[in-house]
């Protein structure tokens, strides 16, 4: 079988997409033997999803020496795994085309894959005569049947949230599978319990009150599915989320990192293979954790994938909007590496979930050097900026000081000169005030007596100011007299004294 492989290997060139794909190809249907493999692709035209669909629809051909309660125990043992082992079952369970579900006599064509059940298009329908029930977390009892009949899976519901199953059965006349399921009640089943098959809870629940209960519902479901080695999702909005990495609120423009967007899909072939083995892988969540914001949303539901739609276009993410619209479900899951250069977001590069670690590694390699040289051109320009702001600061500093010191100067020159108009008016009041007393005083003289009057004497006064004035008076007088016609002169007794000329000079006040 090795040389068959060599020689097949030999004959057939793959490129590197189609390397790529058979690869994803023999990890998700666990195919050992690489001719079969190559052979498989090569029949479909290189289709990875119709390849897997095909496949496992071959899967229901085995052979019917299974014994039943080897298969109901298997089947149980899924129901129990709490972290991701229920990629197995889904892979056993795995069908193809549109599946009829018959609920007393309605029969509903829907491709369900909200809840992670089924990977194809087949649902779960209880006793309930309404579709509505389907909401509910328990099932009603049930009996999951093929088309043909040769096929059954026994379930009934459980008191928790999840349905237990009772036994697989195949018939050995069994040709194949043909891609339908049938349901129907089947009370007799109900003895035969003995294991439970949980429902799969969305990452984010199609309603939510707030964006804070669906990034929490976003963490816990995540773990609860692959673990707690994964990158800590942000807990807010897109937009407080792109405010974080691109601004980094009081930090230095060296704290800014890019943000990667992390986008699920429950009904994609690769969602939980990508998810535990490339998303929560040990480098690149360590990468992510370190280097990156990371921010998660779920697209399962067509309502959360429209609000996503919305927020990049409020957020003026336009080149994401598009090729959002344009990829489908098969690509999933999907990791969005977003920069921002000049203001402007830009959707660096993305990885699908046919992507393998070391392609996310290196992509992610890529956007943090991408990001690092706009980050070197920023801290570039936020230095310059802060230098200008520093002068600006300091020419603004020296201008206030300058303003206050002229205002100073004005103020105490206005103080100066208020203060000068106060004195003037004093100083005028005042002389006004001396000039009528004069004037009083000299008008309460006697008339000055003439040259040729008897009796008479001249008094010769020299004042302070050099001056000299000679004044008669008669002899009869009082020497008061003179004083009062010295103070008519400006010179107030209070401040001056009159003096003879005699030696020693005498005050003529107090003679």
């Amino acid at each position: 079988m090795g040389d068959s492989n060599e020689n097949h290997d030999d004959l057939v060139e793959l490129s590197c997409e189609q390397t790529t794909l058979l690869e994803r190809y023999q990890e998700i249907t666990n195919e050992a033997n690489k001719r079969k493999a190559i052979e498989m692709m090569q029949s479909v035209d290189w289709d990875l999803q119709q390849a897997i669909d095909k496949s496992f629809a071959g899967d229901a051909q085995y052979s019917d020496t299974v014994s039943s309660n080897t298969l109901t125990a298997r089947s149980t043992s899924f129901a129990h795994d709490d972290d991701g082992q229920r990629d197995e079952m889904d892979e056993d369970l795995w069908f193809d085309g549109a599946s009829e579900i018959h609920n007393g006599t309605s029969a509903i064509d829907t491709p369900v894959n909200d809840w992670g059940i089924f990977k194809g298009s087949a649902e779960w329908a209880g006793t309930s005569t309404s579709s509505a029930n389907n909401s509910n977390k328990t099932l009603g009892t049930s009996n999951l049947r093929s088309k043909s009949g040769r096929n059954a899976l026994s379930v009934i519901s459980g008191t928790g949230t999840g349905e237990e199953v009772s036994g697989l059965e195949r018939d050995s006349d069994s040709d194949g599978f043909d891609g339908h399921m049938e349901v129907e009640e089947d009370a007799d089943d109900l003895q035969n319990a003995n294991g439970k098959v949980e429902e799969r809870a969305p990452l984010v629940p199609s309603e939510f009150t707030s964006i804070e209960e669906a990034m929490n519902n976003f963490t816990v479901v995540f773990e609860a599915r692959y673990g707690y080695n994964h990158p800590p999702f942000f807990a807010g909005s897109l937009r407080d989320a792109l405010r974080e990495a691109f601004e980094a609120p009081g930090r230095p423009v060296s704290e800014r990192r890019p943000l990667v967007m992390y986008l699920h899909n429950d009904n994609a072939v690769a969602s939980n293979i990508f998810a535990k083995n490339v998303l929560c892988s040990d480098n690149v969540a360590s990468l992510l954790n370190g280097q990156f914001i990371t921010w998660g949303w779920d697209m399962t539901q067509e309502a959360n994938k429209l609000m996503m739609l919305r927020w990049l276009e409020w957020n003026d993410i336009r080149d994401m909007n598009r090729i959002l619209r344009k990829t489908s479900s098969e690509q999933y899951p999907l990791v969005l590496i977003v920069t921002k250069e000049s203001g402007v977001f830009q959707l660096f590069e993305y990885c699908c979930g046919f992507d393998r670690p070391e392609d996310l590694m290196q992509k992610l390699i890529r956007g943090l050097d991408s990001y690092q040289r706009v980050k070197d051109v920023e801290e570039g320009e936020e230095k310059q900026r802060q230098e200008r702001e520093m002068i600006r600061q300091e020419q603004k500093r020296e201008y206030e000081e300058s303003l206050a010191r002229d205002r100073a100067n004005q103020e105490k020159l206005e103080r100066q000169k208020q203060v000068q108009e106060k004195e003037e008016a004093q100083r005028q009041l005042a002389e006004e005030q001396k000039a009528d007393r004069m004037k009083k005083l000299a008008s309460s003289l006697p008339s000055e007596p003439t040259a040729n009057d008897a009796n008479i004497v001249m008094v010769r006064m020299r004042f302070p100011d050099g001056l000299a004035e000679i004044r008669r008076f008669r002899r009869d007088e009082p020497l008061n007299n003179l004083a009062i016609f010295i103070e008519s002169k400006g010179y107030d007794m209070k401040d001056y004294r009159i003096w003879n000329s005699d030696v020693p000079k005498k005050d003529l006040v107090t003679l």
